[in-house]
């Protein structure tokens, strides 16, 4: 390993210089951190070692290697999502360098880009909603945006010069690229909106393929002389002030990637005579070969290993009506004035002393105003349940996960996602994953915590759940959409729980029904339920004829409706 001062660093090679700066290279890496050692996780990347370049996916200690790029065309500069199910990258089957997306679990593919330009280097976002790349669409390589589905692109960089290697700070605010700007390729770093290019790298040679360290304190980097097949791998801090040479091999090392946790750094060298994928600690040792194929083999991409479901006490408490309260916070309808209505859902339950969010409505910002309309305090919420992944339950994630004191919980239905679900449904539900530091998935009927539980119905069923809270008056449900039939909802509630439904509160997803069907499910659901309130997709129709049935057990909820089970039930009885 061998350090240099940003000032002269080709000349600082011989051993007296690095007898006199090895304390610098000693502070630069105490200062972060080297959790573990980085074996977690997966990691991509590409190979001709099938005849064509294709996608594949290994362990990070190189066991497990499987393709990915299954169909007729393959694939190349692969980027793995943060939560490590989906792949984007480069192809050429086309006719010319456009960005795909591969779901891992499906191996549904879908096109990106689609311009007679060139796009490269697709790079996600740490919170999977965006990908930064390069393009060549308005005349020379600059670097763009876009949503994860490929839709609201932005250009960032404007110069005559090219701008390649994109690669986004953890905390998705900046990304830094190489430059041709001042004549050779230099390191510089923008702000994610565009704004605030500043330069960090000013050498001789050519600094290229980026990657920043999960601290945000440094970027590894491979550095080379201009027009040479040459170059190692460099680590330099975020303020320019130091720097080290982590390789010293004869050809070409580049590519870097930080492992998830920044003990190690995982790259492409020549060191056999043909390109591998080699992973080193860190400081530049613990050398090893992971790839070791007669192949080349391109390009690491490196995310953390997926976070397992988390195991849920299991209990039978039911808990005081008391203690009960259902707010709307986002629905068609409003029940409130200043809180505005919108198509989606979302409610906060306030059972046995805990405060859940369930579903965050199809926008954050409405979200949030909302809920500072009604003065409620996302800082209160433990944990958020996702009834399932539509983009009108699951908009205002991010929002509220990106609070002061975000709930670091997140309930999902099931691993299985909706086949209809959308690109930006997909980048919303990718961002919470990541953000969330416990996720758990409702695989089947599930006890959340004391009083409340998810149920599931069969595994061949829409991926939805409904949340059951356990009351000493009956199971109150409350669904989302119950896109697996409510009537089958409601009677697997009463199956778990062995009582009779006192309400039911949601979505009943009858907006196309006939009034006939509608009357039917009435009629079935008046045999089943005590008390009903259907919001959101559940239509005008349904309400209309649902109060008509019910009549004072019917409950006309909508944004800013407060809902107070013991006031229902004391109402009813007076």
């Amino acid at each position: 390993m061998k350090i240099e001062s940003q000032m002269s660093r080709r000349e600082i090679m011989s051993k007296s210089y690095f007898a006199v700066l090895i304390p610098v290279c000693i502070l630069l890496l105490m200062s972060s951190p080297m959790i573990g050692r980085g074996t977690d996780g997966k990691i991509a990347f590409y190979s001709a070692r099938n005849g064509r370049d294709d996608i594949f996916v290994m362990n990070a200690d190189g066991s497990n290697v499987q393709l990915v790029t299954k169909g007729e065309f393959g694939g190349k500069c692969p980027d793995l999502s943060p939560d490590g199910t989906r792949v984007v990258f480069v192809s050429l089957r086309d006719g010319n360098s456009e960005l795909y997306l591969l779901d891992l679990t499906s191996g549904a593919e879908r096109r990106l880009t689609n311009l007679p330009s060139v796009e490269r280097q697709p790079k996600w976002s740490p919170d999977g909603s965006r990908m930064a790349f390069q393009s060549n669409r308005d005349g020379n390589y600059e670097i763009y945006v876009m949503d994860a589905d490929g839709a609201n692109w932005q250009r960032l960089t404007f110069t005559d010069a090219e701008e390649l290697w994109p690669n986004w700070s953890p905390d998705g605010s900046r990304i830094a690229v190489s430059s041709y700007r001042d004549g050779n390729w230099e390191i510089y770093i923008v702000n994610a909106d565009g704004r605030g290019l500043s330069r960090l790298t000013n050498s001789e040679v050519n600094e290229t393929g980026i990657s920043w360290s999960p601290d945000g304190t440094r970027l590894a980097f491979r550095s080379g002389p201009p027009k040479q097949f040459q170059g190692d791998i460099h680590v330099i801090s975020v303020d320019g002030a130091h720097e080290i040479t982590l390789t010293d091999f004869d050809g070409v090392e580049e590519n870097p990637i930080w492992s998830p946790d920044g003990a190690q750094i995982a790259f492409q060298t020549m060191k056999d005579g043909n390109f591998e994928i080699y992973v080193m600690d860190a400081d530049g040792s613990q050398l090893r070969n992971l790839t070791s194929n007669p192949a080349n083999d391109y390009w690491p991409s490196w995310v953390a290993p997926k976070k397992s479901p988390t195991a849920v006490k299991q209990t039978n408490g039911r808990l005081p009506v008391s203690e009960v309260e259902v707010h709307i916070l986002f629905d068609n309808n409003s029940r409130r004035e200043g809180m505005i209505p919108a198509h989606g859902f979302s409610c906060l339950v306030k059972a046995g002393g805990r405060t859940l969010l369930m579903d965050a409505g199809a926008d954050g910002e409405l979200l949030m105003s909302n809920m500072a309309t009604g003065k409620y305090n996302p800082a209160e919420i433990e944990m958020i349940v996702v009834s399932h992944c539509h983009a009108d339950h699951i908009g205002g994630l991010p929002a509220v996960m990106r609070g002061p004191e975000p709930a670091t919980k997140l309930f999902l239905p099931c691993g299985r996602l909706p086949g209809d679900i959308s690109g930006r449904a997909l980048a919303m539900i990718d961002s919470a994953r990541g953000m969330a530091k416990d996720v758990s998935y409702a695989e089947e009927p599930t006890q959340i915590c004391t009083g409340i539980m998810s149920t599931r119905l069969p595994a061949n069923a829409f991926p939805e759940q409904s949340l059951v809270i356990l009351t000493e008056a009956g199971p109150v449900v409350i669904t989302g959409c119950a896109h697996p039939g409510i009537v089958q909802i409601v009677k697997k509630a009463a199956e778990l729980t062995g009582e009779p439904v006192l309400m039911v509160i949601g979505g009943f997803h009858l907006l196309q029904e006939s009034q006939e069907t509608v009357d039917r499910l009435a009629a079935e659901l008046d045999s089943l339920v005590k008390y009903i309130a259907p919001c959101h997709c559940s239509g005008n129709l349904a309400r209309e004829r649902f109060q008509h049935r019910f009549g004072d057990r019917y409950l006309d909820l909508g944004t800013g409706s407060m809902l107070k089970i013991a006031d229902v039930i004391t109402k009813s009885q007076n």
